[in-house]
C-alpha cells in the first residue's frame, strides 16, 4: 500500500480489508471507496472493505 498526502488527507491505490487496521494506526478516520466492484478481478468488493473498516471502526463511504 502506498500513501500520498494531500492537502487534506491521503490517497492511495487499491487498498485492501488487512490494511485497514494499518490505517487507523496511523490516524485515518474515513475511507472513501471509489472503486466499482468487478472493475478488476483481484481487489476486494465495497462490502469486503466496509465489514474490515467497521472492524477498524472507521467510516467508510
Amino acid at each position: 500500500m502506498e500513501l500520498k498526502e494531500i492537502s487534506d488527507g491521503f490517497v492511495s491505490p487499491q487498498v485492501f480489508p488487512e490494511d485497514l487496521a494499518i490505517l487507523k494506526d496511523a490516524g485515518i478516520r474515513t475511507v472513501i471507496c471509489n472503486r466499482l466492484d468487478s472493475a478488476t478481478a483481484n481487489q476486494p468488493s465495497y462490502k469486503e472493505i466496509q465489514i474490515a473498516a467497521k472492524a477498524a471502526e472507521l467510516e467508510v463511504r
